[in-house]
């Protein structure tokens, strides 16, 4: 008779036991399922944008209207960023992954360029269309990868396939990363031939073979990272871990997804930095309607989520404007010396007024303490190295990166010449012509190139 308390509690332990097992498989599969729809939606949108983006270059390269040039270029503009969105939500975490990102970014950036072009009725040149016709066969060739991809695997993102590929990824074993990640990759190695188009700012996409960002700080766990994500936007959401990258990625991060309720998709995803729990990107859902929302709230916006980041200490620089979004630069500064390396973009919805992107990374890898060298040479005496005529409109003293990742300290003249405006720069201490960007100021922003 003694054993039978026994027995029954050993019988209620094993019930409760099954019971949670079963409890943790159901919630397991649950977010595996969550994953998978995530991924899928992603690619399937993404697909559907680059093949829009193939039929509207193409349309592009022959058009002659003004008023219908400047009508494609805004819709190529757009397209090309709900693409690059997409590919940032893909759970394929590699760093040739970020060269696609900064093609469609290009693709985005030099339509929104040629808009005001195009509406003031000026025929397209010869380099103009050259370009585009260079984006058409591009954009075709990475809607027929997409399409080559989902007819050959249509699991490519299964929760197993994407488990395959972070394993192999880590291992830097890309060739046994499953079909999704090698075709990405395929897609990356190609665009990465490509000739750059345009920037939003000087130096703005500098470095793009970048290495391993190495942070200092403590590895950061999943408590801090929705604490993070909540002290940034607030309680009125839902956070959820969604997932870890490697330093593969160049950048090994915790992406926390955003959704307005529990049972609801993710509308945004903020990358967290695995060390030091730094805010490195952030993607949100932009929403349709007109822009309400002025440049200067915009920048105050922008400014505010900057410092609940933990960024402070920088000042805004160019901007572009494509649709109702809005991106701006913001760069490090050294008293009066503009610091191009740490940039960091930020976008702002002008319809809500809500930040709808970051890209910190520029900034998370180059910022540092700096000395700055003594000026060697005056301002006027840097000025004599200028061509011959020019007159500067503008000048700053600016720390520019190199291809090789050295870093310059230089006079930044801005000056005009045979009505196109230019940016030289001069070294502060040998007077070496360093660099000269074009720049162009547009409806939608000032870019230069």
């Amino acid at each position: 008779m003694r054993q039978k308390p026994a027995i029954f509690f050993l019988t209620a332990l094993t019930v409760i036991g099954f019971s949670w097992g079963f409890f943790e498989l159901s919630q397991a599969n649950k977010a595996a399922a969550l994953v998978e729809t995530d991924a899928s939606r992603a690619f399937y949108e993404l697909m559907n944008a680059a093949d829009e983006l193939t039929v509207l270059t193409a349309k592009a390269a022959v058009a002659a209207d003004g008023d219908n040039r400047a009508d494609l270029y805004a819709e190529i503009s757009r397209k090309a960023y709900v693409a690059q969105e997409n590919l940032s939500m893909l759970p394929v975490y590699n760093n040739t992954l970020s060269k696609t990102e900064h093609f469609l970014n290009q693709i985005g950036d030099y339509s929104a360029s040629l808009v005001p072009k195009a509406a003031r009725s000026e025929r397209a040149d010869a380099e103009e269309a050259k370009a585009i016709r260079s984006l058409n066969k591009n954009v075709t060739d990475i809607a027929s990868s997409l399409h080559d991809l989902e007819e050959r695997d249509h699991n490519a993102f299964s929760y197993k396939a994407i488990q395959t590929a972070s394993k192999s990824i880590r291992k830097s074993d890309y060739a046994n990363a499953g079909s999704a990640a090698a075709s990405l990759s395929d897609i990356s190695d190609a665009v990465a031939k490509s000739p750059s188009l345009i920037y939003d700012g000087p130096y703005s996409d500098h470095l793009e073979n970048k290495g391993q960002i190495r942070l200092d700080g403590e590895k950061i766990n999943w408590k801090t990272a929705l604490k993070t994500a909540e002290k940034l936007f607030g309680k009125s959401y839902h956070y959820s871990a969604y997932g870890k990258s490697s330093e593969a990625a160049g950048i090994a991060v915790c992406t926390v997804a955003l959704r307005k309720s529990e049972n609801d998709e993710p509308f945004a995803y903020l990358d967290l930095t695995a060390n030091g729990g730094h805010p490195a990107q952030y993607t949100a859902a932009s929403e349709d309607g007109p822009a309400v929302f002025s440049e200067k709230q915009a920048l105050a916006a922008a400014e505010d989520f900057l410092k609940k980041a933990g960024y402070e200490g920088l000042k805004a620089g160019y901007h572009i404007t494509s649709g109702s979004k809005i991106t701006m630069n913001f760069t490090s500064m050294i008293g009066e010396t503009i610091v191009y390396p740490d940039m960091i973009k930020v976008s702002v919805d002008l319809n809500s007024g809500a930040v709808t992107g970051l890209d910190a990374k520029n900034y998370l890898e180059f910022h540092k303490e700096r000395v700055l060298p003594s000026l060697t040479l005056t301002e006027e005496a840097a000025a004599e190295h200028l061509p011959d005529g020019v007159t500067p409109v503008a000048v700053h003293t600016a720390v520019i990166p190199k291809a090789d990742q050295s870093e310059v300290f230089c006079y930044e003249f801005r000056f005009r010449e045979n009505d196109t405006d230019y940016l030289i720069y001069i070294n502060a201490e040998t007077g070496k012509e360093e660099d000269v960007l074009v720049i162009i100021d547009g409806k939608n922003g000032t870019f230069t190139m």
